[in-house]
């Protein structure tokens, strides 16, 4: 393999590692390695299925995040009772951030939505509470 190749190949898995946790690169290697038929080298798309595959397990599992008991956080706005939402701005390089408020019970009654935005069509970004459109 040439060194442009190799080059390219670490950046390649680069990308597809940082969508990932560090702590849960072991978990998804493992999960991938498990759930595949063809004895070859693992390649990047299997640890990302892997991933999405225990990410969502993680959300179906967990309770309604919409109730907020002692101790507890939602997961859409972490205890806050507001989303933050960030939307590109066309023709420049910003973006706006603004706030509603959340379908949780940390949201004031009068002004509490019937559903927090969520997957698919928005997304949490990576250690932020901002939330921003799926592409």
């Amino acid at each position: 393999m040439s060194d442009a190749a190799l080059a390219d190949e670490i950046r390649d898995w680069q990308r597809i590692l940082a969508q990932i946790p560090a702590d849960r690169i072991e978990e998804c290697e493992l999960h991938a390695i498990r759930s595949r038929v063809v004895k070859a080298l693992l390649q990047p798309q299997e640890l990302i299925a892997a991933w999405h595959v225990i990410r969502d397990e993680e959300r179906n599992s967990r309770p309604s995040p919409l109730i907020v008991g002692d101790g507890e956080q939602c997961w859409y706005c972490e205890g806050s009772g507001w989303q933050t939402l960030a939307r590109k701005v066309p023709d420049s390089f910003g973006e706006n951030t603004f706030v509603r408020p959340c379908a949780c019970s940390a949201a004031p009654l009068e002004i509490r939505k019937l559903e927090p935005l969520g997957e698919p069509e928005w997304q949490k970004r990576k250690h932020s509470v901002i939330w921003e459109r799926a592409e």
